[in-house]
């Protein structure tokens, strides 16, 4: 496959088929006859933009035109060129080689009558997905309002549409947003995603959301494995309000065996530091009484780790997902972290483009799985640097923006402390902040303060006078200091 996809097109949506869309393209060159069996496909149902540009032309000249004709015409479209050089890939060196490609390519590349159902398909789905991110319940003050307004959209995309084309998918969108309207309506004070047992953040988030890529960063040793084993830990462990029950979560510790994270999770249940080594008999009852929930929890399969030695490259990571969700139902997964996944195609690859086949692959395994993925990330080595005081940005991920630009959720985890000469007794020193870096589809806010315990790993949620004294005027300029002196730092290293 030689098309590319932009990020702006990305962002509409995962139901799309890159391959697809170049067979439909490439038939038609092959056989323009074929013309009025897909005359319905229109632009603006192609996700690949380089496919979309070559479909403008196509579509004004029914298909029929020669390969110096179409260089041409391809020349009048703003990024035609740019868009015949993507497709290329470096394999040929002239617009007239890429167009001669492309015109050989449609002998093998199928009728284009049982291609363009799956472009009607996947666009549709699109449209629904991008409806639903836009329109959302907390955004208007009564659910008449909401109801109204999601119906009014998914009628002009049905209006949109071809009138002689029937989408079981825009039904099924319709079904699926009507009945989350009616279980809002009967369920006001729960939740319509996996909460994670942080009370504030999931009143805030709704809890996870199916479908959704959340990416958790921050730097080394500030605790993004540790929240995210939290959040692992205290979604197996709730009863949760959209499924009725407790869910399956599949945990990948790319970088920790099962052991040390079985060591992690049964410190933080029994709230004893990883570093104790004498226990008190009530500390070791609290241990045993740990051990049986967390056994219990991984003979229900609520919790499940898969460590490096079980799954540690892309495929064998979706494939271990789409397994659990057969045998056993999966309701969550936690990759921990981005940059150890391994890319088996990656060949000469970069590492830029490994990881925009990372997050294009799992964005479309949320989707399909109906999952929400926690994702961790690595930020570039220079970001503590280039930032006041060590403050993560969703820019700082390393390696790559195609997961930030895929992701319906950011949040960093930062500790101004560890960036600042202070005592552990001074109102910032264990205070953890949890930033909302971006949000796609519901408003939350851009900061959240937890008391962070490292030797047991947990995190708990300030309390109203804490949150004062952190937000007060003394406290705001101490840090303010702070960021001054890191950024006077960072100017003189």
């Amino acid at each position: 496959m030689l098309t590319m996809e932009s990020p702006e097109v990305a962002e509409q949506g995962v139901f799309r088929d890159s391959q697809i869309e170049f067979d439909l393209v490439t038939s038609l060159l092959n056989d323009p006859a074929q013309f009025n069996d897909v005359s319905d496909i229109t632009p603006e149902m192609f996700s690949d933009t380089n496919m979309r540009k070559l479909w403008m032309v196509l579509y004004e000249r029914k298909g029929r035109i020669a390969p110096a004709a179409l260089v041409h015409e391809m020349g009048k479209i703003p990024g035609g060129h740019a868009a015949l050089d993507d497709i290329s890939s470096g394999t040929v060196s002239t617009h007239d080689q890429v167009v001669n490609f492309l015109f050989e390519a449609g002998v093998s590349a199928g009728p284009a009558e049982s291609l363009a159902p799956i472009i009607r398909e996947n666009a549709t789905k699109r449209f629904v997905e991008q409806a639903k991110r836009d329109i959302r319940p907390e955004q208007f003050s009564n659910s008449i309002d909401y109801a109204s307004a999601l119906s009014n959209r998914i009628a002009k995309i049905a209006s949109s549409m071809s009138p002689n084309v029937r989408s079981d998918s825009l039904l099924d969108g319709i079904d699926e947003a009507y009945q989350n309207f009616l279980w809002m309506q009967n369920n006001p004070d729960k939740v319509t995603g996996i909460r994670v047992g942080w009370e504030d953040y999931d009143n805030e988030s709704f809890g996870l959301q199916k479908g959704e890529i959340i990416i958790v960063g921050g730097h080394s040793g500030e605790g993004k494995t540790q929240l995210k084993a939290n959040w692992a830990l205290g979604a197996a462990k709730m009863v949760q309000d959209v499924i009725d029950r407790q869910p399956h979560v599949l945990y990948f510790s790319l970088e920790m065996r099962s052991s040390e994270m079985a060591s992690r999770w049964l410190s933080n249940l029994a709230g004893i530091s990883l570093r104790e080594r004498h226990l008190t008999k009530t500390q070791l009852s609290d241990v045993a009484r740990a051990n049986i929930e967390l056994r219990q929890l991984a003979t229900n399969r609520n919790l499940i780790v898969v460590d490096a030695a079980e799954a540690h490259t892309l495929d064998q990571i979706i494939r271990r997902m789409h397994k659990a969700k057969t045998e056993s139902g999966l309701d969550m997964a936690v990759i921990d972290y981005a940059q150890l996944i391994g890319v088996s195609s990656a060949g000469e690859a970069s590492k830029y483009e490994q990881m925009a086949q990372v997050a294009q692959r799992l964005k479309v395994t949320a989707q399909q799985l109906e999952i929400p993925i926690v994702l961790g990330a690595q930020l570039n080595r220079d970001a503590m640097n280039n930032s006041p005081c060590g403050r993560p940005r969703a820019y700082h991920v390393a390696d790559s923006l195609d997961l930030v630009r895929s992701a319906d959720v950011i949040q960093m985890i930062w500790t101004p402390a560890r960036h600042i000469n202070t005592s552990k007794t001074h109102p910032w020193g264990k205070i953890a902040v949890l930033l909302t870096e971006k949000v796609r589809s519901r408003a939350m806010s851009p900061e959240l303060y937890y008391h962070f315990d490292f030797s047991t790993t947990s995190f708990e949620a300030v309390n109203r006078a804490v949150k004062e004294v952190l937000l007060d005027e003394e406290s705001q300029e101490w840090l303010k200091g702070g960021r001054r002196a890191a950024a006077k730092t960072a100017t003189t290293t």
